[in-house]
């Protein structure tokens, strides 16, 4: 049995957090067990979910952020793995940027053989010192990691320089397709329980409150289309602090039109809610939810910045930042009376002929693991 110690997830149930539960799930649990490495001392989001599925006691290890003391939090980290290393065929690094890469870095000294650094974004907000050592620490990488995986292109030429990018394994954000397939039946309920009328179009948008998601600007164009379409209402779900969001939306005058829902649990019975998808993000490496709005079949208006290699339907539609508010409305507006839900019989297998259904996918990765622990 092959021991994995993955790092890099944090407390949120985020959209990395649910990559590596998607792929556990489906992962033979007889073969691989994986350990967490944690920053503070908060397990990591859906541990309750890992620990459903893993046929073994997990591991929770627990650090100092380095935010805090980076130096302590490299003495811990060191002492860690002086203990443990050799308890582990494989450590798995999940990042969006490379400013800390000292797991890979002290998991080389304590001879870790396989070591994957994994890059699940095109870009992030990090600014100052952070950017600066991203863009270093992108020329070093190869001295102190054996495998280097993206989520897309665009993930792996934000990670890696260009004499790497050969070798670089495109790991596809794969999902269980049918956890999301259209259900009226939940549709129907929640829409009743949520006081939305049945003629009433409801856009819907899931993901952290946070620059990268750009709900303000999401804000920005419905309150636009709403003085168009008075039969529009728009659905938050996210965590994160939504204050100056419900600020703008008052600002705006729409408190009426606009549902915020925090985080849920059970994001996936929305999507059957909801009459199309927002996605405007600034930047991204490839989305879970816009796969999980995919499977829906829910036609998505979508950023440019985004991917291409993450459109399995037809109704995924993609525009510049660089439009006005004014243009992403009549553009929206257009998405919105042209478009209509994919047909669930098409959906499987766009999903399977593209390489995102997560059962094939998380057999692609044992393979790649079966074939590097050969070499």
């Amino acid at each position: 049995m092959d021991r994995i110690l993955v790092c890099g997830l944090t407390s949120n149930l985020g959209g990395i957090e649910k990559v590596i539960l998607n792929f556990y799930q489906f992962m033979n649990k007889e073969k691989y067990t994986l350990d967490f490495l944690c920053l503070g001392n908060e397990k990591i989001g859906f541990h309750q979910e890992f620990e459903k599925i893993s046929n073994y006691e997990i591991n929770y290890y627990y650090l100092p952020k380095p935010s805090d003391n980076p130096f302590f939090f490299r003495k811990k980290l060191n002492n860690f793995f002086k203990e443990n290393a050799s308890k582990y065929d494989a450590i798995w690094v999940n990042l969006c940027q490379l400013s800390n890469i000292e797991y890979l870095k002290i998991a080389k000294k304590y001879n870790i053989p396989k070591r994957i650094i994994h890059s699940h974004n095109g870009d992030d907000d990090c600014k100052g010192i952070k950017r600066k050592l991203h863009m270093i620490n992108r020329h070093f990488i190869q001295w102190y990691a054996t495998d280097f995986w993206a989520c897309s292109d665009e993930a792996s030429k934000w990670f890696y320089p260009s004499t790497l990018q050969n070798e670089v394994k495109l790991i596809h954000n794969a999902i269980n397709v049918e956890t999301f397939l259209f259900d009226k039946s939940k549709r129907d309920n929640l829409r009743k329980k949520l006081g939305i009328h049945t003629d009433e179009i409801v856009i819907g948008h899931i993901g952290r409150i946070s620059f990268q998601k750009n709900q303000e600007f999401l804000i920005s164009v419905f309150a636009n289309l709403y003085s168009n379409m008075k039969n529009i209402k728009l659905i938050l779900i996210g965590g994160g602090d939504d204050s100056k969001l419900r600020d703008l939306v008052k600002e705006k005058g729409i408190e009426d039109r606009v549902l915020f829902l925090g985080l849920q649990t059970n994001a996936e019975n929305f999507y059957s809610v909801f009459d199309f998808f927002f996605f405007p993000s600034n930047y991204e490496g490839l989305p879970v939810t816009l796969l999980e709005a995919q499977a829906n079949g829910l036609p998505i208006l979508a950023s440019d910045v985004i991917s291409k290699q993450s459109i399995i339907n037809e109704n995924l539609y993609f525009y510049s930042l660089d439009n006005s508010v004014e243009s992403w409305t009549n553009e929206l507006e257009k998405v919105i009376k042209s478009s209509k839900r994919v047909n669930q019989e098409n959906i499987i297998d766009n999903f399977t002929k593209q390489g995102f259904e997560i059962k094939l996918e998380a057999k692609r990765i044992e393979k790649i693991f079966e074939d590097e622990s050969k070499a």
